[in-house]
């Protein structure tokens, strides 16, 4: 979560990168607070990693 909240301040993403970090972060049962976090900055969970 730490190195996303870091992305996202620096502005600087790579969204292959980003995907494969958030299913880690869902994985670990993380999902409200990545969702929070995305949505703090205008940005959303992709569709296909939400279901999971």
């Amino acid at each position: 979560m730490l190195r996303q909240i870091l992305n996202k301040l620096k502005g600087k993403h790579s969204k292959e990168l980003d995907n494969a970090e958030y299913l880690r972060i869902l994985q670990l049962g993380e999902k409200d607070d990545l969702k929070a976090l995305l949505e703090s900055v205008g940005e959303k969970l992709p569709e296909e990693l939400g279901r999971t």
